[in-house]
């Protein structure tokens, strides 16, 4: 295979891997016609096929544009112009002749592709992957720019290229000014919105995250962590029953006072983005980070949804009671002729005190038969709370909560049910905890006079280990859950969980270094301004420091010589004739020195002559092929 065969096939490889994360992110269909495009490419260079004529490349323009539309809907913002790009760049692949001016138009296109990949994911897997493809590139540039050295020498010198630049990126990355917020913002009307709902509780709605493993945020502890049945991460609640569903409240007003019971609890959480304005916590926040406040249900939410990664800190008091609450008389309604049976039973315990009312409901769960199911039988019609109670008798923590919240309105006791996460795996690798879509929960609070709002899982009364350990041991097919929500200590699940400290640490020390991070960094260096004399001498000072030790370490003569093995070569052939007197002048070109010499050592004089034609060769002529005869030549002489 030819140099430029061989770089043709290089750079449409490369191209290829720094279009790998934008093909990815497409549908099936539309990866696979660009990834046939591709590898068309491939073929025309392989065979020397004949390039494709301008007018079909435009019906091909035409058509992926019509294509990346009907797949996103759009052609700008990050899907729409991201699949647009990778179109675009694809038909450039095939339309690239073999002038320089295509190779270096799709290098420089090639690696633009490689940073954008970072608009799909910025996760530590996709930094390897642009790191590798900018690899590629480099070894592609320099494949075109000295065809002479082979594809392993353009590796290390594209990985040396890489190394070098790390120390000034890693300066720049910690001492840079960070901006408070990002440089643009992506329309998010197409963003599809992933964990619990904002809007509604329904029979059915939670359990479909019961098979979900990804993460919805970690947590860090001060100290030790809570017990697993004191984990309540509190999130949406709802309040409005209107016949199958649960709905947020109608009216708002200020958050209640509480009192403290017990010891605060201290611990820093990382949010994943969830397109949501509420800010997951213990039950229940006493300090809230900046941004964040408590609504009037003892829910605390942010002023912006949250569309990117978030940490903060919070203190939250496990014992808590509420004296007075206004909004406890909302709490009791129901509608009209909703759920006949289930009033009916209720109506039974009316004469009861209230307490006993709430124990009466949890002891009929409990001694009822009921059982705790991912897949529990669709609930229709008018009456699903009856349906539940009094039939099916089998479902997930939504029917339980739902059915408990209506059954305590029917009895007379202010009722509504709280949705957010229950538990936790903990990583003690990383000292963790990890909570999981799974982990989401459904439970209730019910208003009981001199004590206030009080929490009630129901579905602790058909499976008490769902509360106590988690969602693995609390279901017969515990072994239909994904891997990472299964009990067992496979080796598999705790090298994903050693996995994660790593993914842990990328979000918390790179992603997650903002302004307020890196303001915080400095301060403890000493620097509190960025005019500051400190801070510019520390910026400008590091630079030049590492650039002027690149400068000194690229012009030695030891480095320079060994950049080219001919040279190395050559400058042996020359110490050997020295070594016979007959010495290189320092204005003496290869040519007249080799005249010089082989007229001083006529014995020598057809090797010198050939050592000077194979070393002239090489070096300036890009005959790479004769190197070997070179050094073979030098070493014999």
């Amino acid at each position: 295979m030819n140099a430029d065969k061989r770089n043709a096939l290089l750079l449409t490889g490369a191209t290829a891997l720094a279009l790998s994360a934008h093909l990815a992110a497409q549908p099936l269909w539309l990866a696979a016609v660009l990834v046939g495009l591709i590898a068309l490419r491939a073929a025309q260079i392989l065979t020397g096929g004949v390039r494709i004529r301008s007018w079909l490349l435009l019906a091909l323009a035409l058509s992926l544009i019509f294509l990346v539309f009907r797949a996103h809907h759009t052609l700008i913002g990050r899907d729409g112009g991201m699949a647009l790009l990778a179109s675009l760049v694809t038909l450039k692949l095939l339309e690239a002749g073999e002038r320089e001016r295509d190779a270096n138009i799709l290098l420089l296109l090639g690696y633009f592709c490689s940073g954008t990949s970072f608009l799909q994911s910025q996760s530590p897997w996709m930094f390897a992957l642009a790191l590798l493809s900018t690899l590629a590139l480099l070894a592609c540039q320099l494949a075109l720019q000295r065809p002479q050295d082979g594809l392993g020498r353009q590796l290390r010198q594209s990985a040396r290229m890489l190394l070098e630049a790390l120390p000034l990126a890693m300066l720049l990355f910690v001492l840079f000014p960070r901006l408070p917020g990002p440089l643009w913002r992506m329309p998010s009307e197409n963003i599809a919105r992933s964990g619990l709902s904002a809007d509604r509780m329904e029979p059915g709605l939670v359990s479909q995250l019961a098979l979900d493993d990804s993460v919805a945020f970690r947590v860090e502890f001060s100290g030790a962590p809570p017990r697993h049945a004191l984990l309540y991460w509190r999130g949406p609640v709802f309040e409005y029953f209107d016949g199958r569903r649960w709905l947020p409240p109608q009216r708002y007003g200020i958050a209640p006072a509480f009192t403290a019971t017990g010891m605060p609890t201290q611990y820093t959480i990382t949010l994943e983005p969830n397109q949501q304005r509420w800010l997951l916590a213990l039950d229940l926040p006493t300090r809230l980070p900046p941004g964040a406040q408590l609504a009037s249900r003892l829910q605390a939410v942010f002023t912006e949804p949250v569309t990117q990664r978030r940490r903060y800190t919070l203190t939250s008091q496990l014992d808590w009671r509420i004296d007075a609450d206004p909004n406890a008389r909302f709490a009791l309604q129901l509608p009209e002729d909703s759920n006949p049976r289930a009033q009916a039973l209720a109506a039974g315990w009316r004469n009861l005190p209230p307490a006993a009312r709430v124990r009466a409901a949890f002891d009929y769960l409990r001694n009822g038969h009921f059982a705790y199911t991912l897949e529990p039988p669709l609930l229709s019609g008018p009456d699903t709370v009856d349906q539940f109670l009094f039939d099916s008798r089998q479902g997930f923590c939504e029917h339980f909560a739902g059915a408990f919240a209506f059954l305590m309105r029917a009895a007379g006791i202010p009722a509504r049910v709280v949705t957010g996460y229950q538990g936790g795996d903990y990583n003690a690798a990383g000292r963790y905890l990890i909570v999981r879509q799974a982990d989401a929960h459904a439970w209730v609070e019910v208003w009981l006079d001199e004590q206030g709002w009080q929490r009630v899982d129901p579905t602790g009364a058909a499976a008490p280990a769902r509360i106590e350990t988690g969602l693995a041991r609390s279901i017969p097919q515990g072994g239909d859950l994904p891997l990472m929500l299964r009990g067992d200590g496979n080796w598999i699940k705790a090298m994903r969980l050693q996995l994660d400290v790593l993914v842990n640490g990328w979000n918390q020390w790179v992603i997650g270094f903002d302004a307020e991070r890196q303001r915080d960094f400095l301060r403890h260096l000493g620097i509190d301004d960025f005019l500051s004399a400190q801070y510019l001498g520390g910026l400008l000072g590091g630079a030049g420091l590492i650039l002027g030790g690149f400068a000194l370490l690229a012009l030695s003569p030891r480095r320079i010589r060994a950049r080219d093995p001919a040279s190395l070569a050559y400058q042996r052939f020359c110490r050997k004739l020295a070594a016979r007197g007959v010495e290189r002048r320092a204005q003496e070109g290869p040519l007249d020195f080799a005249r010089r010499a082989s007229t001083a050592l006529p014995a020598l004089a057809g090797q010198i002559e050939a050592i000077t034609a194979d070393y002239l060769a090489v070096r300036y002529g890009a005959e790479n092929a004769r190197l070997p005869a070179l050094r073979r030549r030098v070493s014999e002489l």
